[in-house]
């Protein structure tokens, strides 16, 4: 009985394979499957960076200027002096490493949010011609725009509004903070889940 059960079955998928095999191919196929959009993602940032003016100035805040008796005695407002040092900025970043969160709402648009960090050399040649090291983070809010589908190469386009922080080490230790901005254009290609 056992024996008899298994035969059946086994004939009746066989049969099932047959009658499918021996139809006849329509000329209807079937639609594209269309590569879902998800509405989350990661982005993973690393590799150079250049920037593109190599000789720079730091402004550097020295002491108080105003004589405490003259302040004192008629309301002037002390002030620091301003110096300007000529530095010279390796132009090829290291160290590049950036998270990104993105989430993609209609009409091809998205807004996230960015943490990138590069390290560049930095040489003061009026202090010394050994090099030094110039740290920065940076912390965007971003807007992106998308011009194509999801399932084709998409050029987008992306404005970012943060904060720099920027810490400088070496033959100078000053650490510097301030408004930052960024434009970007690029193209993305999605597969599955990665892109």
């Amino acid at each position: 009985m056992k024996y008899g059960a298994v035969i059946v079955l086994f004939i009746s998928a066989f049969g099932v394979v047959m009658a499918a095999v021996a139809e006849p191919e329509s000329d209807v196929s079937p639609p594209p499957q269309l590569i879902p959009e998800y509405k989350n993602s990661i982005l993973i940032k690393t590799g150079t960076f250049a920037i593109r003016q190599k000789y720079q100035n730091l402004q550097i805040l020295g002491p108080v200027t105003c004589d405490p008796l003259f302040c004192g005695f008629f309301g002037a407002s002390p002030s620091h002096t301003r110096t300007q040092l000529p530095v010279e900025i390796g132009t090829s970043s290291k160290d590049v490493v950036g998270i990104a969160y993105e989430r993609r709402t209609t009409h091809g648009f998205s807004y996230g949010g960015e943490i990138l960090h590069i390290s560049n050399s930095l040489i003061i040649p009026s202090i010394s011609s050994t090099a030094s090291t110039m740290k920065t983070n940076f912390l965007f809010v971003e807007i992106k725009k998308y011009f194509a589908e999801p399932d084709s190469v998409r050029p987008y386009l992306l404005g970012g509004l943060g904060l720099a922080s920027a810490d400088l080490k070496g033959n100078i230790n000053r650490s510097a903070s301030g408004l930052a901005a960024q434009l970007l254009c690029g193209f993305s290609y999605q597969l599955e889940r990665t892109g």
